[in-house]
């Protein structure tokens, strides 16, 4: 929706200021984005190893409109790797938190959309969190969704992402 703001500005002797009253027309969308659409924005490549604390619904996530009426809080990475390497993943409640977690790993296909590649929701049996493990099929960009499984999975947690040699296939 559109909101119109106007701005009185007056001096020190209270007499308005020279071009008040400011006018400035904001558009606020109400619509969470999608991971498609936090994708597209990411415009830096994350630099591995990458080691951070995330806090799921606060400051330094956003919530995300994954379809069909469901949302969640997350934290999205871009992130180049070469060939013969494996992503190392570790997205865990941090201290006390007990949250579940996702992992998703995205490719950019040629006609510029974004194809779900590897899903982990495996490792949530003791429930403070998410580890996985990737050998990269190819070398180039992915894109990493740091999530909570729903938007009721909020708290601090530790988030460590790094690349090693895959391991030689017999």
């Amino acid at each position: 929706e559109a909101t119109k703001i106007v701005l009185m500005l007056w001096d020190e002797s209270g007499e308005p200021l020279p071009g008040a009253p400011a006018e400035a027309e904001i558009t606020v969308s109400t619509d969470p984005p999608t991971l498609e659409e936090g994708f597209a924005a990411l415009t830096d490549t994350t630099t591995l190893p990458y080691s951070a604390e995330v806090d799921l619904g606060g400051e330094d996530t956003v919530c995300y409109d994954l379809g069909y009426g469901y949302f969640t809080y997350g934290k999205l990475l871009k992130v180049e790797v070469a060939d013969g390497q494996a992503l190392n993943m570790n997205f865990r409640g941090s201290g006390d938190t007990v949250v579940d977690t996702v992992i998703e790993i995205y490719r950019k296909t040629s006609s510029g959309q974004f194809e779900d590649v590897e899903y982990f929701d495996h490792d949530n049996s003791n429930e403070d969190g998410e580890s996985a493990k990737y050998i990269l099929p190819e070398a180039g960009t992915y894109y990493l969704a740091f999530l909570g499984y729903d938007e009721n999975e909020t708290g601090l947690c530790s988030l460590d992402v790094s690349v090693t040699a895959a391991p030689e296939v017999m």
